[in-house]
């Protein structure tokens, strides 16, 4: 089973690693952003927090004016050693803090230990059954956040919470 923190930590993995210059650039990217650091408001594994902190800086290099490819050759490279000293930490870490190599050699969260996907689920019956009590600008606000991740969740086949979260969009459009 795939748990939304270990698809965070592997799509900003990816997006780092193998998309081109140009292409992160792209506003697709930037949302990809804001949905991770709205994921941010919410509890989550530390390990996922550390790759969410590493997306942000590297979007926030690329967006600088002078930035070229052979400073995103750095970057990939200087990620790749932050990864390496990740995964040696969180392997020799004597507190037993419940990761896991998987078949690629990555790090990952053990799924029983994935909290994220639970909260926001929770955070979306919450903002359900409150919802009577918000003002119309704080519908329209939450309209907005939740517009924002529910087609990441959906897409990436977390079915209970992207429904518990369209369940929220569709009640703020309503009123």
């Amino acid at each position: 089973m795939r748990t939304l923190e270990n698809k965070i930590i592997e799509d900003v993995r990816n997006t780092i690693l193998r998309e081109d210059l140009d292409d992160l650039k792209d506003e697709y990217f930037e949302n990809k952003l804001n949905i991770f650091k709205f994921f941010e408001k919410f509890k989550m594994n530390e390990l996922t927090l550390k790759y969410i902190k590493m997306f942000e800086k590297v979007l926030n290099k690329i967006a600088e004016k002078d930035f070229t490819e052979e400073k995103f050759e750095e970057i990939k490279n200087a990620f790749q050693k932050k990864e390496k000293q990740i995964k040696w930490f969180y392997e020799n870490d004597i507190e037993g803090r419940n990761y896991v190599i998987d078949k690629h050699n990555n790090l990952q969260i053990q799924e029983r230990f994935e909290e994220l996907s639970f909260v926001i689920y929770e955070f979306a019956k919450r903002e359900y059954r409150n919802l009577e009590n918000k003002t119309e600008s704080e519908k329209q606000e939450l309209l907005k956040d939740t517009s924002l991740i529910h087609n990441y969740l959906r897409e990436n086949s977390f079915a209970a919470v992207a429904d518990a979260i369209a369940d929220v969009k569709l009640a703020c459009k309503k009123d």
